[in-house]
């Protein structure tokens, strides 16, 4: 059975998260809006804070938003497994620190592989005070990360 480019919730109200109709997006925008609506979701959510979902949500960010490259090393590794466990039509995920332009800001840039095959980048901004901000950067093209053709 096919992956669907949307989300059950989606099918039901019509409309993704940023409130764009879904029959207004192509079927690759259709894939592309609704993960990173998931992503927002996740990253906004601590694991352990819904009861039926355990594991769904990033760890702790309090600890991990310091300068230290290990702490940003080991926020890149979560943020991966996170996207993993939680988004089945995210076949890799790889997330890669970003230079520190703001204080008190992490930026990552996560290179994803869609269940249609497309790569895709997005950055992220964390801060310990406002709402994650995601952004679909650009399409790699036709060659996946493991090098696989399209």
């Amino acid at each position: 059975m096919p992956i669907p480019n949307v989300s059950l919730y989606e099918t039901l109200t019509g409309r993704f998260s940023n409130g764009l109709a879904i029959d207004q997006a192509s079927e690759h925008e259709q894939l592309l809006l609704s993960v990173l609506g998931t992503l927002q979701r996740l990253f906004a959510s601590r694991q352990g804070a819904l009861a039926h979902v355990p594991g769904f949500g990033l760890p702790d960010l309090g600890r991990m938003l310091d300068a230290q490259p290990a702490a940003r090393q080991r926020l890149c590794q979560a943020l991966s497994d996170a996207v993993l466990a939680a988004e089945p039509r995210v076949l890799n995920a790889k997330a890669t620190p970003l230079a520190q332009s703001i204080p008190g800001q992490l930026s990552l840039e996560l290179t994803l592989e869609l269940a249609d095959g497309r790569c895709q980048a997005v950055s992220a901004a964390f801060t310990a005070h406002s709402p994650v901000v995601l952004a679909a950067l650009c399409d790699h093209g036709m060659q996946g990360p493991a090098g696989r053709p399209r």
